[in-house]
């Protein structure tokens, strides 16, 4: 199981490859300044109507990882919510194929709701399950795990520089499709853009990570 918590690698302007570290590398107060400034550099803020400083101040603090995620949930991620989806998948050049983000919804068995402000939370991504419905996926939770939802992926994706420059395939078993089709999301580059695919929720597929949250998160500023 990855965590995720290594010194991996993006390309610079000028193509060569530079060492970006995340944390555990990093403080875990960095790694929070990190992925806030990335929201800023993405706009994030002049899409509230917020400055910079009255956004950094609208986002809640990453909390200590409870004694009981380490070594599972090891990736600490802040989790915008404000901005409607249809928005976010333009700041962040996202294919919708299906035009209808409008019908991603929580998956109802989880029984989370999304907070309608911002929150930080810790995850995990599920390796080589290739081959695996995400009902499969799902069965594998334990208590104080939820699958991870559409917000929840995007934020594992702006949270990795990895992900800038590599292809991915993201289940995101913590959602489903409201179009009564039992389809899950995800969140890929098989080519050159960054895509949102739906697939049947029993059926073996071509997935190889799945995204996966802690059940406690938090929204205090």
């Amino acid at each position: 199981m990855a965590t995720g918590n290594r010194e991996i690698y993006a390309s610079s302007a000028n193509h060569e490859a530079r060492a970006i570290k995340i944390y555990p590398e990093i403080p875990l107060t960095t790694e929070w300044q990190r992925q806030a400034n990335s929201f800023i550099e993405l706009g994030f803020h002049t899409e509230l109507n917020l400055t910079k400083k009255e956004y950094f101040k609208s986002l809640p603090k990453f909390e200590a990882q409870p004694e009981e995620y380490r070594g599972r949930l090891d990736i600490p991620v802040i989790v915008e919510t404000r901005i409607p989806l249809e928005r976010m998948f333009i700041l962040l050049d996202i294919y919708d194929h299906f035009s209808r983000a409008d019908s991603v919804k929580n998956w109802e068995k989880d029984e989370f709701e999304t907070p309608k402000t911002p929150y930080t939370t810790w995850l995990k991504k599920l390796n080589d399950y290739l081959d695996v419905s995400a009902n499969a996926v799902r069965k594998t939770l334990k208590p104080d795990e939820r699958g991870g939802n559409f917000l929840d992926g995007i934020a594992f994706y702006l949270s990795n520089p990895y992900y800038k420059d590599h292809y991915f395939y993201l289940g995101l078993p913590g959602s489903q499709d409201d179009s009564g089709h039992n389809l899950v999301p995800c969140l890929s580059r098989i080519f050159k853009d960054i895509e949102i695919e739906k697939i049947y929720d029993d059926m073996p597929n071509d997935v190889k990570n799945w995204i996966v949250a802690g059940r406690r998160i938090n929204t205090k500023v």
